[in-house]
């Protein structure tokens, strides 16, 4: 009878042990950082060109989705961090090639106007950038933008 409690007791330990020790190796593996936490989404957003700054797409993606801020010479085209207002957001984005711009509006319809006429003003408070994702607030409109895609779709919302 001894033996058998004896028995129970280690095994009742041993699986105590190897559930603590299970735990602790979760907890370390969600405190360890994912590579795509480690992008910086603004790299170069400033000073280089339009194709370099994507910030909802994927990698290899058909579609990229980002904000474009100015169109009107090549290397200052796409997002530059330093401008206050966008004029629309791009939906397709490769080098030597931009398209399908989309800029959601309220009020008077102006966008047969330019451009110039139906951009917003936004403020970096009330953006969120990630790997994949775009978020902020055309102060003009009152509206909050959404931005991401898959390998093959962009969305907008």
């Amino acid at each position: 009878m001894l033996s058998r409690t004896k028995y129970i007791l280690f095994c009742t330990i041993l699986l105590t042990l190897l559930l603590c020790s299970c735990s602790i190796n979760i907890n370390k593996e969600k405190d360890s950082p994912e590579f795509v936490d480690m992008v910086y989404p603004f790299l170069d957003a400033a000073n280089s060109r339009w194709f370099y700054f994507s910030s909802a797409s994927r990698p290899f993606g058909i579609v990229n989705v980002s904000p474009d801020m100015d169109i009107d010479w090549a290397w200052n085209s796409g997002y530059r961090y330093d401008e206050d207002s966008i004029k629309f957001f791009s939906h397709i984005r490769a080098w030597q090639l931009s398209g399908v711009p989309v800029m959601p509006t309220t009020g008077k319809f102006k966008g047969h106007l330019g451009q110039n006429n139906y951009q917003s003003s936004f403020s970096h408070d009330d953006e969120t950038v990630f790997p994949g994702y775009h978020q902020l607030k055309l102060k003009d409109y009152g509206i909050n933008v959404e931005l991401t895609s898959t390998r093959r779709v962009g969305f907008h919302k």
